[in-house]
């Protein structure tokens, strides 16, 4: 409970314009959303850079995070899902530009992150995040393909276990299994704290 609290007035502070606050959302959510940008443009290499992707989640999902409510007392799972949702929704339009054949998929009228303050901006592209978001990376990249599926499906995104069930042609069950191993390999590689921002089994 206390770290939903945390979470919550980190929102609330960034919201009001607190750049610390804004900083510490994006360090500590921008590596899930750089993995699953990373695995969802596999299919799609020359629509853009994850980067670029994660960018403009930030863009599009700040204004709004003051609409967020915590559930069941905690916000960070509401927030994460709302992340990795706005990312496939910006996702699929510039999917969808491309096969309409732009020739070059921009991000169009919506602000880039280099637009807010500087120290938002370091906080992506600093040393140290980078080596964050290559540790992960690499950790999850050891993973099994099935098991990296169920993390961005099940952890990141909050697909409900009977939809990716019958998505990937297994029990519930084995989801919840395959889930709960797949987490308990990365909580004894990663620092454990990265694992309290993913959905339950």
């Amino acid at each position: 409970m206390t770290g939903s609290i945390e979470t919550t007035r980190t929102v609330r502070a960034a919201c009001a314009g607190d750049v610390a606050s804004l900083e510490a959302l994006v360090e500590r959510f921008a590596p899930w959303l750089l993995v699953q940008a990373r695995h969802r443009l596999a299919g799609f290499p020359d629509v853009c850079e994850p980067e670029d992707l994660v960018h403009d989640v930030w863009v599009i999902a700040l204004p709004r995070l003051t609409d967020l409510e915590p559930r069941k007392g905690r916000l960070t799972p509401v927030l994460v899902r709302f992340l990795s949702r706005t990312l496939l929704w910006r996702l699929h339009n510039l999917v969808e530009r491309h096969l309409l054949s732009e020739r070059r998929v921009r991000s169009g009228a919506v602000l880039r992150l280099s637009e807010l303050p500087a120290k938002v901006s370091d906080a992506l592209h600093s040393v140290q995040a980078r080596e964050r978001h290559e540790i992960l990376w690499q950790t999850i990249g050891e993973l099994s393909p099935r098991e990296q599926k169920l993390i961005v499906m099940r952890g990141i995104e909050g697909h409900p276990v009977n939809e990716i069930a019958s998505v990937l042609g297994v029990s519930p069950n084995t989801v919840s299994v395959a889930y709960r191993r797949a987490c308990a390999k990365l909580r004894g590689r990663l620092d454990p704290r990265l694992l309290d921002d993913l959905a339950g089994p």
